[in-house]
């Protein structure tokens, strides 16, 4: 399980990118693992928690546990 802030989300795409709290390569997040969770799109800058799979590709999501929409005052 890994928590990290959405780094940016394009839905026209399909996909966007979740950087970890611990570092190292962005994460892949693709808007299948978004619908499987309920939802088409993330705001950036959202904090998220996913199950990340390595593929050859890099670390990939594959499941969404939260997500928490960014402080906006």
């Amino acid at each position: 399980i890994i928590k990290g802030l959405v780094k940016w989300f394009d839905p026209v795409k399909g996909f966007g990118f979740v950087v970890a709290d611990r570092g190292g390569s962005d994460i892949l997040l693709h808007a299948n693992v978004l619908r499987n969770f309920g939802q088409g799109s993330v705001v950036d800058g959202s904090v998220i928690e996913i199950a990340v799979q390595d593929t050859q590709r890099g670390l990939q999501a594959v499941e969404v546990l939260s997500i928490t929409p960014p402080h906006v005052d």
